[in-house]
């Protein structure tokens, strides 16, 4: 049995002892043999444990490069020497994101099964475990900090009861990711809402918080950008990740860690002209954000004012797409912060009953799970592979490491 499936496999038989509710572990049991095996797709594919992609955001420090933005994580692994436990890096990343694929199943199940509303409704519990924009696309997605900015949104919204709490992982996530920003309104939005009677003494509560993380994102924007040389961060990354090194253009996140705002939007600018000609590529799982978003306009019990609010809150992640690329994954942080908003009002009776007929769309939207990768004229990866394979074609992935261009060994 692969090393990186015991996380998952050793959580899903803990929970499963604890389950009340058949219809919610029977949603569990399957969406996490699905991850399973989205997540170990290396032992099929040609690229083996480097499908895993990126996986510089594990071993780049502060302490070697001075503060930039995205090294939180891979700051605490390298001064807990948790990244050196084990010498080949992909080999450690696959275990820690099964370890993080672990967590966020731990936390969802706990969300779901000590609120009665939701323990009861075997329908809503299956729409969130099966989403194709949670874990089975989290499994896919695996070179980026997507996992970890989802922890930390349910971290905030269902495990802080402080302002101090909420203010550090607010934090630990603009640090972590910039992507986190974009789930800051959403995040103040849903907590002044929940508040209602309490709004004065609600809003007196989160000035910490908005303060706080406010100075990180000023932060982030004004001292996160890298002033290290390409040929020294280069060098010392390769040390790092020798079997990563210079295999393809991004191996060592330097563009992520050291490009411009400018830059990115050009980047950014060039990407979003392909929309166009794959707009039947994207609509499947746009509409899929959309819908969610506004299921939780449609039925939130409140003023029309609010319910456009929250709706915006919740689609503010798509716009990244004029910053960054890789479309997908903005599209599924976006309905990520749907579901979630979803059963935090839901659980809180803040949402009306909803209709037979968008509790079964949710849970069948499972199928396009997962949404892709870089690619835009490539969704539904998962699906692909198969029917290639299936064709006897040549196997075509979003991970496949291309040769760098202009980035050389030194």
């Amino acid at each position: 049995m692969p090393l990186y499936l015991t996380p998952a496999i050793l959580n899903t038989i803990s929970v499963l002892k604890y389950l009340k509710e058949r219809k919610l572990g029977i949603s569990l049991t399957i969406s996490s043999v699905l991850s399973l095996l989205v997540l170990n797709r290396w032992i099929v594919t040609p690229l083996e444990t480097a499908s895993f992609g990126r996986v510089w955001q594990y071993y780049v420090s502060w302490f070697d490069f001075g503060f930039h933005r995205r090294g939180l994580i891979g700051t605490v692994l390298s001064t807990l020497r948790l990244n050196r436990i084990i010498h080949n890096e992909y080999v450690f990343s696959y275990l820690l994101y099964g370890c993080l694929l672990a967590i966020s199943y731990i936390l969802i199940y706990k969300i779901l099964i000590r609120q009665e509303r939701l323990r009861d409704s075997g329908w809503v519990a299956a729409g969130i475990l099966m989403s194709p924009a949670t874990f089975i696309h989290f499994s896919y997605s695996t070179g980026n900090q997507d996992i970890v900015l989802f922890i930390l949104l349910l971290i905030t919204l269902f495990y802080t009861h402080s302002k101090y709490a909420m203010s550090f992982v607010l934090i630990c996530g603009v640090l972590t990711h910039e992507l986190f920003i974009f789930l800051l309104p959403g995040i103040f939005i849903l907590k002044i809402y929940d508040s209602e009677g309490m709004l004065s003494k609600m809003k007196t509560t989160l000035i910490v918080p908005l303060v706080a993380s406010s100075l990180s994102v000023i932060g982030i924007l004004l001292f996160g950008k890298l002033n290290v040389s390409i040929t020294t961060y280069d060098g010392l990354m390769a040390q790092r990740i020798p079997l990563a090194a210079y295999q393809h253009p991004f191996w060592s996140g330097y563009f992520e860690v050291a490009s411009s705002v400018e830059s990115n939007a050009t980047l950014a600018g060039d990407y979003t002209s392909g929309f166009w000609p794959n707009r039947w590529s994207i609509l499947l799982p746009t509409a899929y954000a959309i819908f969610v978003a506004w299921v939780n306009m449609r039925y939130l019990r409140s003023t029309l004012l609010v319910k456009i609010a929250l709706c915006s809150a919740l689609l503010f992640p798509l716009a990244t797409t004029f910053i960054a690329t890789d479309y997908y994954r903005w599209v599924s942080i976006s309905a990520c912060l749907s579901l979630v908003s979803l059963i935090y009002l839901f659980g809180r009776e803040r949402l009306m009953g909803l209709p037979r007929w968008i509790l079964v769309t949710l849970c069948i939207s499972g199928v396009m799970a997962p949404f892709g990768g870089a690619g835009l004229g490539r969704p539904f990866p998962m699906h692909s592979f198969i029917l290639e394979n299936a064709l006897g074609r040549d196997v075509e992935t979003d991970e496949t490491p291309k040769r760098p261009i202009k980035s050389e060994k030194k």
